[in-house]
């Protein structure tokens, strides 16, 4: 089974799902204002914690979600207005995402966090779909074989703050979008020494990128690759690729890249259409 939240409630425990039921260690459904702090939420078989259908104002304080079996660590759905706080994010089965915010979820925080996906499928460690208006201040977020970060379709307005995204496996992002538009990233690191660091993918339109350092080191990814999205713009910010391209930009009309320092082993900055 699972453990349930009531309004109001607040928790400093252990909730775990030691069984080899898919059910969610902590699962909280249409309840507002509970607090989870300073515990663990684990479930080797199943999602660890699960905030969906009208849930708000949950506050995650200083603890870890972890899961293993390809689940996910802590699932944001159709809620809002949640925040996750000095805790640790952690999924470690193959294919396992550490965090999942989707399905109209809005209005959510992760501040001063960590979140990992470790396992050995080239799963991201946090993934945006329908999600919009929430914030990333502050965090780091690190997978072993895939993206770092993914934005699909519908994770607009969201804003990403003093927060870094770095992988190690070769052909990967430290963050991909796609049909993603209008977030924002200020004074984050972005770091991908055999991937690329950040790729706007197609429809992804009128992001801002300001004050961020995008640092890549693979002859094969540019640093910065925009296709096929247009009106994005990148201000005081440093790119850098140590082997390859800096910047490409790929039928991707209305980019603007100002007041910005770019650096590469190859092509500084690669317009194609």
């Amino acid at each position: 089974g699972h453990a349930a939240c009531a309004a109001g409630d607040r928790t400093a425990s252990t909730a775990a799902n030691t069984s080899t039921s898919f059910n969610a260690a902590l699962y909280v459904t249409a309840a507002a204002s509970n607090t989870f702090s300073d515990g663990l939420v684990s479930n080797p078989n199943g999602d660890a914690a699960v905030l969906t259908d009208g849930s708000r104002f949950m506050t995650i304080l200083r603890s870890t979600c972890a899961t293993g079996a390809g689940s996910l660590a802590l699932f944001i759905s159709a809620s809002s207005s949640h925040t996750v706080n000095y805790s640790y994010l952690y999924s470690y089965g193959s294919g396992g995402v550490g965090l999942r915010v989707s399905e109209g979820a809005t209005g959510n925080t992760i501040i001063n966090s960590t979140v990992v996906s470790a396992g050995a499928a080239a799963s991201p460690a946090v993934y945006f779909e329908n999600a919009s208006s929430n914030s990333i201040v502050a965090s780091y977020f690190t997978s072993a074989k895939g993206d770092a970060g993914q934005f699909w379709a519908g994770s607009n307005y969201n804003s990403i703050v003093r927060s870094t995204f770095s992988i190690p496996s070769a052909g990967q992002s430290g963050m991909y979008w796609q049909d993603a538009s209008s977030n924002s990233i200020l004074a984050s690191y972005f770091a991908a020494p055999s991937g690329t660091t950040l790729n706007l993918n197609t429809g992804s339109e009128g992001n801002i990128i300001t004050g961020s350092t995008f640092a890549a080191g693979s002859a094969a990814s540019p640093a910065l690759y925009i296709s096929e999205s247009g009106s994005n713009t990148v201000t005081g910010s440093l790119i850098i690729s140590t082997a390859g391209t800096a910047v490409n930009l790929f039928q991707s009309p209305y980019a603007t890249i100002r007041f910005s320092t770019i650096s590469a082993e190859g092509v500084a900055v690669d317009v194609n259409g």
